[in-house]
């Protein structure tokens, strides 16, 4: 496993909500250039590129979509995710579209998951939302844990085994895509 942090830099460098889509295609073209091919190959760099990107839209995130394979799209469960959960699944869309091929949508995890009342309310809207885009929120939460905040997080933190259950039904879904 490589991995590459950002420089913290670059959110000074971030155009926002506005597209380029020439430096977006250029983006992809890089990264096959660069670690592989969109299409297989036997001797592609590396099985997975992993990219994270802030929660908002911006330029990062939309490069992101635009190389991707596969976008798994994280909501907080509550009322106000929706609007940003809806922006990401639309700028999804938008970036298939400029690539001409459609990533597939794995699905929505809820993040800072806490069992209360509004939670669970909103998880009904947020599905709702997913379903319109063909995809499915996963079955686990990760919760609300202070130790996600740390660099390093414990692996007896209820969000280590949490994250592992999530890469295991992602794995799941990929294997049946």
């Amino acid at each position: 496993m490589w991995l590459l942090p950002a420089h913290p830099d670059l959110q000074f460098l971030d155009t926002g909500g506005a597209g380029n889509p020439e430096k977006e295609v250029r983006f992809v073209a890089d990264v096959y250039d660069s670690f592989g091919s969109p299409e297989p190959r036997p001797y592609a760099a590396f099985d997975w590129i992993i990219l994270d990107t802030p929660p908002a839209i911006s330029a990062y995130t939309r490069y992101a979509l635009a190389a991707a394979d596969y976008v798994l799209a994280p909501a907080r469960a509550r009322p106000s995710s929706r609007a940003g959960l809806l922006n990401t699944l639309n700028t999804f869309t938008a970036m298939g579209a400029l690539m001409n091929r459609q990533p597939v949508l794995l699905g929505c995890v809820l993040t800072q998951w806490t069992d209360d009342l509004q939670s669970r309310d909103s998880v009904k809207t947020i599905t709702e939302l997913c379903q319109q885009f063909n995809s499915r929120i996963f079955e686990q939460e990760i919760p609300m844990d202070a130790t996600i905040e740390r660099t390093t997080m414990r692996p007896t933190s209820r969000a280590f085994a949490a994250y592992a259950a999530l890469g295991e039904e992602m794995m799941s879904y990929v294997s049946s895509s």
